[in-house]
């Protein structure tokens, strides 16, 4: 027993009509179609798979697991209508569809749909993608440009602020050097007074009274300056010292008069 397909097939090949179990000569009319209750228990037998995916179904779901379930079958590109005409196993289809040249795709520089192998013609045709380059550089530049005019807005803010902290140190710490020499000021004061209140107590007289003295006698025993030759001098007749008369006048010195003395020792 065959399916009349593959009969028609065998014969096609051999160009024939030859029983493959026989070999004997057949003719169309002989063949006979199975009855309901042949083709019942055909259907209700266990097959497997034509397509080697090792499922074990039975005849009557056989074109169903083929058409729709079995992962090895051949299926057809859903692109077909738009040229491919490619059949892959139906588990590389989802990987064929985003791969294959027929699937639609846009344009990403002006937005223009078209199929894969056709987007390269449409770009370099219509020049879109360099235009589109060609503006991102110059989005890219300004962007920059724009970032650096922030950047130096910000240093001189960073400076300035600086600068503000930098001089209100600066005044800080001079108002703390001006306090302080306030302080010293008042407390050099404060002390000078209680200085001069102890002077005027009752020895302060005494003290004052030695000190005068001591004055005195150091104004009494300094001794005038003569000079260092005696030659062609004088003698003073108050301080008995040398002095030359030539060179010595009235404001040359308080003690040597000289020639004062000289006339009154030569009038007596």
């Amino acid at each position: 027993m065959f399916c009349s397909a593959c009969l028609v097939r065998r014969s096609a090949r051999i160009k024939a009509d030859i029983c493959s179990t026989c070999e004997t000569p057949y003719h169309g009319p002989s063949c006979r179609q199975a009855d309901e209750g042949f083709k019942r228990k055909l259907l209700n037998l266990n097959a497997i798979c034509n397509y080697k995916c090792g499922m074990k179904i039975k005849m009557a779901h056989l074109p169903e697991h083929l058409k729709d379930e079995c992962q090895q079958a051949p299926v057809p590109c859903p692109n077909a209508i738009k040229g491919c005409k490619k059949k892959v196993k139906r588990c590389d289809l989802n990987k064929h569809i985003d791969e294959c040249n027929f699937r639609v795709v846009t344009c990403e520089a002006c937005g223009h749909v078209t199929i894969f192998q056709d987007l390269f013609t449409h770009q370099s045709r219509k020049k879109c993608l360099e235009r589109k380059l060609k503006q991102q550089v110059i989005r890219e530049l300004r962007h920059a440009h724009q970032e650096v005019i922030n950047h130096r807005s910000n240093v001189k803010r960073d400076h300035i602020r600086l600068d503000i902290e930098q001089t209100k140190k600066v005044i800080q710490h001079a108002r703390y050097l001006q306090e302080r020499k306030q302080k010293l000021h008042q407390l050099l004061l404060s002390q000078n007074n209680n200085d001069a209140i102890n002077s005027e107590s009752g020895d302060s007289f005494f003290l004052t009274d030695l000190e005068e003295l001591k004055n005195k006698d150091t104004s009494l025993s300094s001794t005038p300056v003569h000079s260092r030759s005696t030659v062609g001098s004088q003698q003073c007749d108050r301080c008995l010292k040398h002095f030359f008369p030539g060179k010595n006048h009235g404001k040359s010195c308080r003690w040597h008069e000289g020639p004062v003395s000289i006339c009154l020792s030569y009038s007596k």
